[in-house]
């Protein structure tokens, strides 16, 4: 149903460095970039190699905001292994790129392929 979403961002490298991490294991790449120091409308776009993007970030300073209460998104894992990978690299760059340890209620929720009857994603409230 949906074809793309895009959240902004106040710090651009920051949250690349955080995308780009939390994305690898699930095998997300950058699919283009619009980065050019000092523009106010730089944007990076993710998705499965040589597709479009399914998720970009875009910079918007101090204007963005975390979604509100009740957001969730799960992404797609190939396997359970890159679902974990992802989560622990998740968490790491929280704790990173805010200063402070992970904390708050987690809700562990991945979504894999059809063939599986396992059922798991990722959202977190801190």
């Amino acid at each position: 149903m949906l074809h793309h979403i895009s959240f902004g961002v106040s710090d651009i490298e920051r949250a690349a460095a955080f995308y780009d991490a939390a994305f690898a294991p699930l095998g997300y790449v950058r699919v283009w970039e619009d980065l050019n120091p000092g523009d106010p409308e730089q944007a990076i776009g993710y998705g499965p190699p040589g597709g479009g993007d399914k998720f970009a970030i875009k910079l918007r300073g101090e204007e963005a905001h975390a979604p509100g209460a009740g957001f969730h998104l799960a992404f797609a894992a190939p396997n359970r292994d890159a679902s974990f990978i992802s989560m622990q690299l998740h968490w790491l760059m929280m704790a990173r790129t805010t200063g402070r340890p992970v904390s708050g209620r987690i809700m562990v929720r991945l979504i894999l392929p059809p063939s599986s009857s396992i059922r798991m994603g990722i959202a977190s409230r801190l």
